[in-house]
């Protein structure tokens, strides 16, 4: 038995562990609610199929052996041979998404008719979207009552009759100063978009739904410019869904850049939801990936709907500047993120 100066020395000490203890959960509280948080993340179960996500896929094209074109899928036959390797890679069915050319050029016929039959393709696996690039000597122009657009607008009221809805990111990246859209260089250029955007909507019919669509990593670098493109050229009322395209690199952390990004517009206009129009993975850092995706299914940003990932390579000087790109490794029966985009829980990718 302990005699009581005993007792209390003991007492003492507990008493000064205690606190000890205490001050150092002060201290780090910030790290140890972040290690807390990624932890939940890790373990808690949180159903990925509650996300309505969408893919463009090189890796599935190349393992079909096909292009992935809209003249090659606008068949069927095509389609859904390539949608079947994208349930192979990537655990689940997904809506699609393509790039369109919004130019008068030779081919425009052609290529409306191969977009057709790629949006009624499309349509079965979930509502398409579409990156309608204003490329071409006439850029911005091209909107407008003339042939071009009553084509396209024929085309999307063909697709209303079938009860087809369309999510246009229209001029795609359009802060980027190498597009040929570009509206970074010149500032009259972002009037020009915004007339245009405006025009566009204006015009196409009601199934039709536009997404603001800046190019996310560019938009954070936070420059003047940047921050004025963002502020003058989005419009509250034209946009159904405010978007951006994202890469993870390893110059940009993904989490962090979307994180300011969805703050930013989230000011601008506190209403409309969020579409992450491209999501591209980085084979050097899949945690950094797989984390970002964990945190947007558990509704860590409530606003955003919807989730478009790019699935292949970009090019060689981005690949080389920044990262291996893309979500399945060389010669991988399957992308990292299966697990997670299946419909399985997130405790099944640990």
């Amino acid at each position: 038995m302990f005699n009581e100066n005993q007792f209390l020395f003991v007492r003492r000490i507990a008493v000064f562990v205690f606190l000890s203890i205490l001050f150092a959960l002060y201290v780090n509280r910030s790290a140890i609610k972040d290690a807390f948080s990624e932890r939940f993340l890790l373990w808690h179960s949180v159903p990925a199929s509650s996300m309505d996500i969408g893919i463009f896929s090189p890796e599935a094209a190349e393992r079909c052996d096909m292009g992935l074109s809209l003249f090659s899928l606008q068949y069927r036959d095509n389609f859904d041979r390539y949608h079947r390797e994208i349930r192979v890679l990537y655990g689940r069915d997904m809506s699609d998404y393509c790039y369109f050319s919004a130019a008068s050029e030779p081919g425009w016929r052609q290529r409306c008719i191969a977009l057709k039959g790629w949006i009624f393709n499309a349509a079965r696996y979930g509502a398409p979207t579409i990156a309608l690039e204003p490329n071409g000597p006439t850029k911005y122009r091209i909107v407008g009552d003339n042939e071009e657009m009553r084509t396209l607008k024929s085309i999307f009221m063909d697709a209303r009759r079938h009860h087809i809805k369309l999510w246009i990111r229209f001029a795609s990246e359009f802060n980027l100063s190498s597009s040929p859209y570009s509206i970074a260089r010149h500032r009259s250029d972002i009037k020009t978009y915004k007339v245009a955007a405006r025009c566009f909507h204006l015009y196409m019919p009601e199934n039709i739904y536009l997404v603001y669509s800046p190019l996310i990593n560019t938009a954070y670098e936070r420059t003047n410019t940047q921050l004025r493109i963002l502020r003058e050229s989005y419009e509250p009322g034209i946009y159904a869904r405010i978007g951006g395209t994202l890469y993870a690199t390893t110059k940009c952390d993904p989490i962090t850049a979307f994180d300011w990004y969805y703050k930013f517009m989230r000011n601008l206009d506190p209403k409309t939801p969020f579409q992450i129009c491209e999501f591209e993975g980085m084979l050097d850092d899949k945690q950094t990936s797989l984390l970002f995706l964990k945190l947007v299914f558990s509704n860590t940003w409530p606003k955003v709907e919807k989730i478009n990932l790019f699935a292949g390579t970009i090019n060689k000087r981005a690949e080389k500047e920044y990262s291996a790109f893309g979500w399945v490794e060389h010669d991988a029966d399957s992308s990292f993120a299966h697990a997670i985009l299946s419909r399985n829980s997130i405790e099944a990718c640990q």
